[in-house]
């Protein structure tokens, strides 16, 4: 029984330590950014394709809303640490009801050389909010929310398997600030303001092939050792 559970716990070790040193990896590339999929398609805007919009139509006196996104290239991480992808820069201007846009897609085109994933384009819907400016400073700030931050995607390389989120809004510079989840970046009226956006490369959660059937050749022997042991115990002698 002794020498079950140290087979088991040999394969469990061996599955933690492979993905402790897996997790140490490093993890360097390059990002691009441009906006697409703007909506409603009977808004006023420019920039769609590039990495700098703007939407509505401006009321008297005022300027148009504007975003862009300023990719952060080369990056440079290790496997499960945040990395900055990039800021959005977002200004807060007053325009016409009917003009503006609810929502933008942001194409976000990685190419990772450590690992050795490559190139890969993830698209990550956000949702703009104008707001009516009937309130406070804070209660008029238009915010700007990502639909998901997180990707249904597995890349393989060399046995090992690895996922991509984005972590959200940080880092708030200028006249806007983020909700508690750190998912919504908000920007007075009138104001301009930027945030830095995160995201990670992590190890999936899928043990590689060999270290399955240690755990499973492990788990199997302790079990059936167990059963023995219990129908033994249980035995009766006249």
């Amino acid at each position: 029984m002794k020498n079950v559970l140290k087979i088991a716990a040999i394969a469990t070790a061996s599955f933690i330590a492979a993905t402790s040193a897996q997790a140490a990896s490093n993890v360097t590339g390059t990002t691009t950014a441009t906006f697409t999929d703007a909506k409603p398609s009977t808004a006023t805007f420019t920039g769609i394709g590039t990495n700098a919009v703007t939407w509505g139509v401006a009321a008297d006196g005022a300027k148009v809303n504007q975003m862009t996104f300023a990719a952060n290239t080369p990056f440079s991480a290790t496997v499960g640490q945040q990395f900055k992808v990039g800021s959005l820069s977002y200004y807060n201007g007053t325009v016409n009801n009917g003009t503006e846009l609810n929502s933008l897609g942001l194409n976000l085109g990685f190419n990772f050389s450590d690992p050795a994933i490559g190139a890969f384009t993830k698209s990550f819907m956000m949702k703009l909010n104008n707001t009516p400016n009937t309130g406070t400073a804070d209660e008029n700030a238009d915010y700007v929310t990502f639909d998901s931050l997180v990707t249904s995607d597995i890349f393989t390389v060399n046995g090992q398997s690895y996922t991509f989120q984005l972590k959200g809004f940080t880092n708030v510079v200028g006249d806007g600030f983020l909700d508690s989840t750190a998912r919504e970046f908000h920007v007075r009226e009138g104001g301009n303001a930027s945030a830095d956006v995160f995201g990670v490369l992590n190890v999936a959660a899928v043990p590689e092939p060999a270290t399955w059937a240690m755990m499973l050749v492990g788990f199997g022997m302790v079990a059936g050792a167990t059963r023995y042991r219990r129908r033994s115990t249980n035995a009766v002698y006249a």
